[in-house]
């Protein structure tokens, strides 16, 4: 700042606004620097010392008369000057304005989000009421559906879950060849006899699961059942299958659920036998100051490897005891 008060000077020196000389202050001089500098400015009463003390004091208590006295001299610096100032007015009176609206806006939204935090239970409970309706709704619409289904019925069997989709009756109930279906899934092709499923072909999914007699809506007697895609023989009685193929089937599994346990088991205690070999060699090689060596007693294999033995030896064993039953 002092830098450029001293360029200005110089130039107002060169330019012959030194016609009047500084004063100078031989006794105490107790104004203030502002007017001062400001009295100096405007004894030169050109433009440019006007502009200088603007530039030093843009907040002095001079501004508005070095403003009239530039707009005097220099009426187009005038209108320049007053178009900036009209901008920075408008410029302020639009943040005051902004500053305004906001705080507006936030009490607006504080306000708001009150009312919304009160409301919050009753809207809660209303959005329940309207899962609740929606889903009486939609079971209504699913029992309107079913008693339509069961309407267009030619007639109907004894187990009301099943519906007829044929057209050959006994009175009332259905009788001879036919379709029936659940709404689970279930289907059934074959003989009705008096509104009973009497022989035919089981679906679930669309996927046949056993094709023979039925008793009382179970499967009953000897029939053919569908195991992975392949048909077997199989035998139920009363709904319950009774065959030996199916009792293998349901002892080898458990056998095998116990022997995978069994082996599981083995394993876990392989693994601690191995860690207290593992111990007991690392401190015997400490003590004799040499290499851990490998004991005798079992000539080099683990505690692991002789449980596996017998695992494998067991399994073998239960293997040809199952084909033997299997046999005879």
């Amino acid at each position: 700042m002092t830098k450029t008060i001293f360029s200005l000077l110089f130039i107002l020196m060169i330019s012959g606004c030194t016609s009047n000389p500084t004063p100078t202050y031989s006794e105490p001089d107790r104004r203030s620097g502002d007017q001062r500098f400001w009295e100096d400015m405007k004894s030169r009463n050109k433009t440019l010392s006007y502009n200088l003390y603007l530039s030093t004091f843009p907040n002095g208590k001079y501004v508005k008369q070095a403003h009239e006295a530039i707009a005097i001299l220099d009426p187009r610096l005038a209108r320049i000057q007053a178009k900036a100032d009209k901008a920075k007015a408008d410029k302020l009176l639009a943040k005051k304005h902004e500053d305004i609206a906001w705080e507006k806006g936030a009490k607006q939204r504080e306000i708001d989000a009150l009312k919304w935090k009160n409301e919050a239970p009753a809207r809660a409970k209303e959005a329940r009421l309207a899962r609740i309706k929606e889903d009486k709704k939609r079971e209504a619409a699913e029992k309107k559906r079913v008693a339509d289904r069961i309407e267009k019925q030619a007639c109907v069997l004894r187990d009301s879950k099943w519906l007829y989709l044929s057209t050959k009756c006994a009175g009332k109930y259905a009788h001879g060849k036919g379709r029936a279906e659940t709404e689970s899934g279930l289907s059934f092709v074959g003989t009705f006899k008096d509104g009973y499923r009497i022989n035919g072909e089981l679906f679930v999914n669309d996927e046949l699961k056993y094709d023979g007699p039925i008793s009382d809506g179970r499967p009953h007697g000897e029939g053919v059942c569908i195991n992975n895609g392949e048909p077997e023989a199989c035998k139920f009685y009363k709904g319950k299958r009774i065959d030996a193929l199916y009792k293998q089937r349901i002892e080898f599994a458990i056998q095998s659920e116990k022997l995978d346990k069994f082996e599981r088991e083995q394993k876990k205690l392989a693994r601690q036998q191995d860690k207290i070999l593992a111990n007991q060699q690392r401190i015997e090689s400490q003590r004799q100051n040499s290499r851990p060596v490998a004991s005798s007693f079992n000539n080099g294999n683990t505690a692991s490897d002789m449980i596996m033995d017998t695992i494998q030896k067991k399994a073998t064993e239960k293997a040809v005891d199952m084909i033997f039953d299997e046999l005879f």
